[in-house]
């Protein structure tokens, strides 16, 4: 569907595409490299199922292309040509295949359609003899095509550069930060009409319009000393006898980037002052990195870096 959003976005992915094929081209040529191969990743299946675990897409692909469910693709970066994209689309009929992109972003690709894993790799052909690789996965029988897989040095050259944010990463990072939003104002209405944990993340699924599979990760719902553990990975479904406290750290996806955001409410609104307060003094080394935000008795954390 095209939107007024996706059109501003279109108009910024030829300048960020244009920015990336640079300092990939960089990156090689600091490593002895002449071109790339970058594999989306694979699905797994449950050990002993017939079901697949959610699909995460490799990141370095996402700098690419906005194709977060695009499993047994690769793309093959020859600097001052246009990139090759391997779009694997299986025959199935279990599960529904995946259809060629046809968005604006597209045109800056060759796109070569094959129908299965294997055909993605034999349909790669004959590679330059000083081609990387970067991926989760290169199959056994491939590796000796390439001269450097996942490098240490590689990959340090391309975070570094994935660092810097284009305009057309900002936005998508602007867009995630409004879903986002949505989720926590939804979620924070949950908490006040007495949801329990699990009831709280439903309405934040809710609120941001995403699957749990498409947040950029799990979501943190935590009431009460829930809170006190870092990564709290439950959901209870029954309220505590008492509700003092809600922490939730939870974002919103889009195009591959993510928000974000963590809020606590709490009704003893002077110790949710001094607990936030402790927080700061304690984590001096990253408090300029946020911004505090007190509304009511609700403290709001939000990363600007």
């Amino acid at each position: 569907m095209v939107t007024a959003g996706n059109l501003h976005l279109d108009g910024h992915y030829p300048a960020h595409h244009r920015c990336i094929a640079e300092r990939t081209q960089h990156a090689l040529q600091a490593c002895g490299l002449t071109a790339l191969v970058i594999s989306s990743g694979t699905q797994r299946l449950v050990f002993l199922d017939d079901h697949h675990l959610p699909f995460k897409a490799n990141p370095h692909w996402l700098w690419w292309l906005p194709l977060l469910q695009a499993p047994d693709c690769l793309l093959h970066i020859r600097p001052g040509q246009r990139p090759r994209l391997l779009f694997c689309s299986a025959e199935d009929y279990w599960h529904l295949p995946a259809q060629i992109p046809q968005e604006a972003w597209a045109q800056h690709f060759d796109i070569e359609r094959v129908s299965s894993p294997q055909a993605t790799w034999k349909a790669l052909g004959p590679l330059d003899a000083r081609t990387g690789f970067v991926g989760e996965v290169c199959p056994a029988e491939h590796t000796p095509q390439f001269a450097a897989i996942n490098s240490s040095p590689l990959l340090a050259h391309l975070h570094e550069q994935r660092v810097r944010k284009t305009p057309y990463e900002v936005a998508c990072q602007r867009e995630a930060s409004a879903l986002g939003v949505k989720g926590h104002r939804a979620a924070h209405q949950a908490y006040l009409d007495g949801g329990s944990e699990f009831a709280i993340h439903q309405a934040f699924l809710r609120g941001c319009g995403q699957r749990e599979q498409e947040l950029p990760y799990q979501a943190i719902v935590a009431l009460n000393e829930h809170a006190a553990t870092l990564h709290y990975q439950q959901l209870d479904r029954q309220n505590p006898a008492q509700r003092r406290s809600l922490l939730i750290d939870a974002g919103a996806g889009f195009r591959g980037y993510g928000s974000d955001i963590t809020r606590t409410y709490g009704k003893d609104r002077p110790l949710l002052r001094r607990c936030c307060g402790a927080w700061i003094r304690y984590n001096k080394p990253c408090a300029p990195q946020c911004v505090r935000v007190w509304t009511g008795a609700t403290c709001t954390f939000m990363r600007t870096c």
